[in-house]
């Protein structure tokens, strides 16, 4: 197995924006992180704070997660999940 296989990548936030588009959302999945913060300072850095919204996926939040993305879709704002 070769090095990228076993060492371990580096995420970076601006890439998979430039990768991402409103049919293709970002997606960052990283074992034992909350990239939280990072999303929201580059958020604020593309002047989308404001519009951004958060909402943790469980229990009765599937209804109130498609409503945003349905809004988000209209108003572009950005959804966290």
């Amino acid at each position: 197995m070769g090095p990228n296989f076993k060492d371990p990548t580096v995420f970076s936030i601006s890439d998979s924006y430039r990768e991402s588009s409103y049919e293709t959302p970002l997606m960052c999945l990283q074992p034992g992180v909350d990239p939280l913060i990072e999303i929201e300072r580059f958020a604020k850095s593309r002047k989308k704070a404001e519009t951004m919204k958060v909402i943790s996926l469980g229990q009765g939040q599937n209804k109130v997660a498609e409503h945003l993305l349905q809004e988000a879709r209209k108003h572009g704002y950005w959804i966290v999940l």
